[in-house]
């Protein structure tokens, strides 16, 4: 009787997920499409906020 997975059935089975996660990030970067965004981003605006309003 055997219990769990052997080492080679765990190396299987996470060489299986990372090809399905390539394959599925191939994809998507393929078929993606580049919006050019002009402007500081909303990030470094709210930082900046953050960091002039006085502590409470």
């Amino acid at each position: 009787m055997r219990l769990g997975k052997s080492y080679g059935d765990a190396r299987l089975e996470n060489a299986c997920r990372r090809a399905l996660a390539d394959a599925i990030l191939d994809r998507l970067i393929h078929n993606a499409h580049r919006v050019p965004l002009k402007g500081e981003s909303l990030r470094k605006k709210q930082a900046k906020l953050a960091k002039s309003e006085p502590a409470s």
